[in-house]
């Protein structure tokens, strides 16, 4: 019947339990309350008017005794008359005692002694004071009195006794009940407490038992690991059975819901991973060609080619470096968002990295005519543990996308510590500019994936939209964050901000070696050891004329097999090859030769996934190979010696300029007869639209005789005709900047 209950049922039990057992006890109170009350008005309202009577009746027995002794000796019988009076009231206190329903018989056998004696005592001293009594009688008397007398005194003393016992008796009666009240209060609240507890055990016990299958089967469906194989036991019929029978049918309902998530999940793993190694095989499938191209592209133009030919070599290899990039990005947000992609922390130089990103932008800001700006707090240690190449890929993104939108004014990076406590420091990067911007409602936007700013020429800008979106996911998995603070067409600034880096202050920074150099190796030995063909051809193509006798492996194993029967002075290593992969062959020939020289040829990607196997080899060189990194490389291992080269400044174009008279002529044509060919050219790639703006502006210098626009038009027709991508788009750069200052004058 208990278990049949309801759980706010169950839970009233004890209170109601302990509220009828505080009644009972409320009663028993209330009964012996009343019968104290009754002894209580029996002591006052009897026992103390009857034990007063009986003390004022001994004291006037006293007194009438003492009334007759001295009146006899005085001889005074005028005295006797206080004994009347004593006898008076004495009486008068025997009459009331039958009030208070005393012993009647008692009372008056207590009469009839008093007054015995008294008669006899009252004769005597009558008959003592007249002297003329006859002394046989007065003898007779005394006798008599005194067996009165000591009989009422004997009477009054035990009815005194008695009333006082009864006195006692009542005091004892009273408190003896008042102690049975107080223990049987104790007693009440014992056994309460006892049910009370004894109830609440019970209950606590039954919903714990229900309580804890339920929590540990919930905690585990929470943390992933239900166990569909049982079910709860429903050990009530109160809420919680119901709870219980009700979380029975959610299980079965997400046993069948998790069998087919758990298919779907198979389903989706299956397809993941196919879709990995699709992208992977497709990169590398793709790379190889490009890196053919790219690499080739850079031999041939080290050749005595024709300065049209030069051009178009340079924009091959531009175009190869851009669609490279774009499959390096591609496959670098798939393995992020695979978690296939671990960050691996190294002693890293900041000065180095950051001259590194100086040095290769340098160029392209002196094209755009731009200021770069480097500061560095004074406090920075010399060397952090931090993922050095995605570090590199992070700020090359970043201050490449600065560099790419910002057409005027500067770029400034700033590095400074916000904190520095034990080994460790919190590392602030910002890189500002004073570009286009970026409006406020786009700026989330931008670090999604394939996401670019809304109103931006992708023909003119380029990209995939994927650069923000990995430095994001990059920054987060190295415990950092990146902030933006942009204002349309006023420039942005992007902080990277990166916690916890361990400081490092034992850091061997080598100096870079100069490339303004010939080198000229001693004859040495190279193995080449790649499964692609062209891959091998490039680099015997780049070290053709190099003093360098080339060896070839198609695989780790023929490398093994080779090193047995000759020993190369370097060996350049593939990673990924079919038969034995470069990590198994270099191992195996380490093994035999520890001194062997061995330089990895593999991705940047790939670097990062080998973590510290790379530490096998003696160096490595990311594909596409290039060539002065390749010369810097074998410069490390081989016997050589340098040969000091001139460098020769290049000329620069003849800056634009408009006679005074001639501005408002300029405006007027350029308004009705140039400006729409020059949107045109200023907005998109096509050679025809940019060719028609040059015709047009080429009509006006020749009208007016405007020398230094003619040249322009010149410069902008050759580099058209020679395909030299990157002098069109200076040029255009240049005519745009020359249309504010006409604007301005």
């Amino acid at each position: 019947m208990f278990f049949k209950l309801s759980i706010l049922k169950k839970m009233l039990i004890p209170p109601l339990l302990a509220v009828v057992l505080f009644a009972l006890y409320i009663f028993n109170i209330y009964v012996k309350q009343t019968e104290n009350e009754k002894q209580i008005n029996l002591i006052h309202q009897v026992h103390f008017p009857v034990l007063n009577i009986a003390n004022e009746n001994i004291i006037l027995l006293e007194n009438i005794i003492r009334s007759f002794a001295d009146s006899v000796k005085a001889k005074e019988k005028s005295w006797l008359k206080n004994s009347k009076e004593y006898e008076k009231i004495l009486l008068d206190n025997l009459n009331k005692l039958l009030e208070f329903n005393l012993d009647k018989q008692n009372i008056d056998d207590l009469k009839v002694s008093f007054l015995k004696y008294f008669n006899t005592t009252y004769k005597l001293s009558i008959h003592m004071i007249e002297d003329n009594s006859n002394w046989d009688e007065i003898e007779i008397l005394t006798n008599e009195m005194r067996e009165n007398l000591k009989e009422l005194k004997a009477k009054f003393k035990n009815f005194q006794d008695l009333q006082k016992k009864k006195f006692d008796l009542t005091i004892y009666t009273t408190n003896e009940q008042a102690s049975k009240l107080f223990y049987t209060g104790i007693t009440v609240g014992l056994i309460s407490l006892v049910l009370i507890l004894t109830l609440t055990i019970l209950l606590s016990i039954s919903t714990k038992k229900s309580l804890k299958e339920l929590l540990s089967s919930v905690k585990n469906i929470a943390e992933g690991n239900p166990d569909f194989s049982k079910r709860l036991k429903k050990n009530s019929n109160d809420e919680l059975g119901e709870l219980v029978e009700q979380f029975n049918i959610f299980t079965n309902k997400l046993q069948k819901d998790y069998e087919e998530l758990s298919l779907a999940k198979q389903d989706s793993e299956s397809a993941n991973k196919i879709k990995s190694e699709f992208i992977a095989n497709m990169s590398h499938e793709i790379r190889t060609p490009l890196n053919a191209i790219i690499g080739f592209s850079e031999l041939l133009n080290k050749t005595d080619v024709s300065s049209k030919q030069k051009n178009y070599l340079e924009s091959i290899t531009l175009g190869g470096n851009t669609l490279l990039s774009i499959i390096n990005d591609i496959l670098d947000i798939s393995k992020i968002e695979a978690g296939k992609i671990e960050i691996q922390y190294e002693e890293v130089s900041l000065v180095s990295i950051i001259n590194d990103i100086k040095t290769m932008f340098e160029q392209k800001i002196k094209e755009k005519d731009l200021s770069l700006v480097i500061n560095m707090d004074e406090t920075l240690p010399e060397a952090i543990k931090i993922d050095e190449i995605r570090l590199r890929q992070i700020l090359f993104n970043i201050v490449g996308n600065a560099l790419k939108f910002t057409h005027k004014g500067f770029i400034e990076i700033n590095i400074k510590s916000l904190k520095q406590y034990e080994n460790k420091i919190n590392l602030q990067i910002d890189i500002k500019d004073t570009g286009i911007g970026i409006p406020k409602e786009q700026q989330t936007k931008i670090f999604e994936s394939f996401v670019q700013q809304e109103g931006q020429s992708t023909r003119q800008y380029g990209g995939t939209g994927l650069g923000l979106a990995i430095c994001l996911k990059l920054i987060k998995m190295m415990n950092g964050d990146i902030k933006l603070q942009s204002e349309e067409n006023k420039g942005s600034t992007f902080s990277i901000i990166l916690n916890d880096l361990e400081v490092s202050n034992k850091f061997n920074n080598q100096k870079n070696i100069s490339l303004d150099e010939e080198v000229e190796f001693q004859k040495s030995s190279i193995l080449i050891v790649d499964d692609i063909e062209v891959n091998r051809k490039l680099i015997s193509a780049a070290l053709e004329n190099k003093n360098i006798i080339i060896y070839e492996a198609i695989n780790g194993q023929e490398a093994v097999d080779f090193i047995k029967s000759t020993k190369p002075d370097l060996i350049f290593m593939d990673i990924k090859m079919p038969v034995m992969d470069g990590i198994e062959a270099t191992k195996i020939i380490k093994q035999k030769d520890s001194s062997t020289n061995i330089v990895a040829l593999t991705t940047s990607i790939r670097i990062k996934e080998m973590g510290e196997t790379i530490s096998l080899f003696d160096g490595y060189m990311t594909k596409p190979i290039n060539y002065e990194l390749l010369i810097k490389e074998m410069k490390r291992f081989l016997p050589h010696k340098n040969i000091q080269i001139k460098k020769v400044k290049e000329n620069t174009l003849n800056s634009l300029s408009l006679d005074k008279r001639n501005i408002n002529i300029f405006r007027r044509d350029f308004k009705y007869k140039i400006k729409d060919s020059w949107v045109k050219a200023s907005q998109g790639c096509s050679f025809e639209d940019i060719l028609e703006f040059s015709k047009a502006l080429n009509t006006f210098a020749m009208e007016n005789e405007q020398m230094s626009i003619q040249e322009y038009t010149k410069s902008l027709n050759h580099a058209i005709d020679d395909f030299d991508i990157n002098t069109i788009e200076n040029l255009i750069e240049d005519f745009s900047i020359f249309l504010k200052e006409t604007d301005n004058d």
